[in-house]
């Protein structure tokens, strides 16, 4: 339940109005490889493609807090 929580707050923090530090969330769908990897697929062309996604300004884990705070 915490895991779920904060992937909701990451997503949140993307939409702030007026935050003082960049905040743009990229999202994209993946299905994991041979090797266990992360791979990015069009979700039409794999049914079991997972929605993922990560900051495209590197966030410190306290700035995170912060943001969730």
């Amino acid at each position: 339940m915490d895991e779920e929580c904060y992937h909701l707050a990451v997503r949140a923090i993307s939409a702030f109005k007026f935050p003082r530090i960049p905040t743009e969330y990229k999202t994209f769908y993946a299905v994991r490889n041979e090797e266990n990897q992360l791979e990015e697929v069009d979700p039409k062309d794999y049914e079991e493609a997972i929605p993922h996604g990560y900051f495209t300004n590197e966030l410190t884990s306290a700035e995170l807090e912060v943001l969730i705070a």
